[in-house]
């Protein structure tokens, strides 16, 4: 079971075994966004690959931007996490991100939420609501959520096996 909880910036991961910040601060392991000169065991900010409890942590840099998307595979999910603001992906790092069936995202560009989920192809979409509330309605829009309730956390027991999930989380 993974449950992804909406946080005030970022979210948090958390499995059977572990649990991570992404993009946000707290008590768990921070995955952050941008590079910092000094990481620490529980600041992870460079690309490269981590373990942490039978759970694998991809950290991918952005050619285009100074900025590390992540990756986390555990029970055979895929959960690629897109950092704020989102940025489009070059082939390159699509390569890398491999098979994702979760797409974590904030709130963004109609035309990039539509580009990244075509490209990416996840049975999941989780998008992270922000204070841009034209950007919310455009997304929720795009994905065909527009009278679905915000919620603040969304649990993966089982990933569907026809067509795909989308989820609006709010802090």
């Amino acid at each position: 079971m993974i449950e992804i909880t909406a946080s005030n910036p970022g979210c948090t991961y958390k499995n059977d075994t572990v649990k991570l910040s992404v993009y946000g601060s707290g008590e768990a392991i921070t995955l952050a966004a941008n590079p910092t000169e000094e990481p620490s065991v529980q600041n992870i900010s460079w690309p490269g690959e981590y373990d942490f409890a039978n759970t694998a942590v991809a950290g991918i840099h952005a050619v285009t931007e100074d900025v590390v998307l992540y990756v986390i595979r555990a029970n055979s999910v895929a959960c690629c996490f897109l950092p704020d603001p989102v940025i489009d992906l070059t082939n390159d790092v699509l390569e890398q991100l491999g098979n994702v069936n979760v797409l974590v995202l904030p709130a963004t560009s109609g035309k990039l939420v539509q580009k990244l989920v075509d490209e990416i192809d996840p049975q999941i979409v989780l998008v992270l609501g922000g204070t841009n509330s034209e950007f919310n309605a455009e997304t929720r829009k795009t994905l065909g959520i527009e009278g679905v309730e915000s919620v603040e956390s969304f649990t993966i027991k089982n990933l569907p096996m026809d067509g795909r999930t989308v989820a609006f989380l709010q802090a």
